[in-house]
């Protein structure tokens, strides 16, 4: 008997590893203040259907403000904050790890309430620095906003906070309404907020020398109501969404803008906050059909060598 090699084994495994590769876009997460809503989206086109993906948040107890969304790249996660009418900050993770464009709902994993000692009222604005692995949160404080860092524990949840500084005086008066800040993938920070003329401003804020302005500054007319949220893309471009207002611009550091979305949208008519950008992995639509195809066609090649 003639012996013959088993050429069918061949493809179907190379099927088989072109199931496991997969592709990925960068996205930018977006949370509804007072709804919770949570949507994916392509930070440099949130116009772009093929990257906008509405996904259902469970877990989470009704009632409260949702705030203070961050990326949180050492842990892999999205984590967030929500605040009761007593002012008690319970905070919320999300596992990117295993998060694809195609997951209908996720579960919210509860990192638990740590004491804190400053004001009442919420964190409206948080930030994951990538140069030191921090969580920065801002918090309003009378005459000033008071930058914390969050603290956690082995386990990655919450265990207290460390003041980190203030920012007052010029650029934040008293009645200075805060937007939110941002880290791009060097550690640079910015935050928008608007001032007491009703002009919102953009900065860049050194973190390590008690959040002092750096070059960065724009005094941006975009008319009523402010930048709510600030997020960058993958080359550390610079965006924000203006509140309750449909609008979506690029900030550029020369001070222009380029308004990128404007019309009906879930994410931009309310009140919400958005994370810096990450990736999240799309399945290859064609590797199951891949598949398939090797088994058919290796089948065949063995039948006409049995004969």
């Amino acid at each position: 008997m003639k012996s013959r090699k088993n050429y069918f084994l061949i493809i179907p495994l190379a099927g088989l590893a072109l199931l496991q590769q997969v592709s990925g876009i960068v996205v930018s997460a977006f949370i509804g203040s007072d709804t919770g809503d949570f949507i994916l989206f392509d930070p440099v086109d949130p116009t772009n259907s093929s990257t906008y993906f509405s996904i259902e948040v469970s877990g989470l107890p009704a009632g409260g403000s949702y705030n203070a969304l961050a990326y949180d790249a050492g842990r892999n996660r999205l984590v967030f904050n929500q605040v009761n009418a007593s002012s008690t900050h319970q905070w919320w993770a999300i596992e990117v790890n295993g998060l694809t464009a195609q997951t209908p709902s996720v579960v919210a994993m509860d990192l638990g309430i740590a004491p804190f000692t400053g004001s009442t009222g919420i964190f409206d604005a948080a930030g994951y620095n990538p140069s030191n692995g921090k969580l920065y949160v801002n918090h309003p404080s009378g005459t000033s906003d008071e930058i914390y860092t969050v603290n956690f524990d082995a386990s990655g949840n919450v265990s207290g906070y460390t003041l980190e500084g203030r920012i007052a005086g010029e650029g934040f008066p008293n009645s200075a309404s805060y937007g939110d800040i941002v880290f791009d993938s060097q550690g640079r920070m910015f935050a928008s907020f608007r001032n007491e003329n009703g002009v919102t401003v953009v900065q860049e804020l050194d973190p390590d020398n008690d959040f002092s302005v750096l070059k960065f500054n724009n005094n941006l007319d975009i008319g009523t109501g402010f930048l709510g949220g600030l997020t960058v893309d993958g080359d550390d471009n610079l965006y924000g969404f203006q509140t309750n207002a449909d609008r979506y611009y690029r900030i550029a550091q020369d001070g222009s803008l380029t308004l990128t979305r404007i019309g009906n949208s879930e994410i931009f008519n309310q009140f919400g906050d958005m994370s810096a950008s990450f990736s999240v992995p799309i399945p290859e639509p064609s590797a199951s059909v891949l598949l398939m195809m090797g088994f058919v066609s290796c089948s065949g090649m063995r039948r006409r060598r049995a004969r």
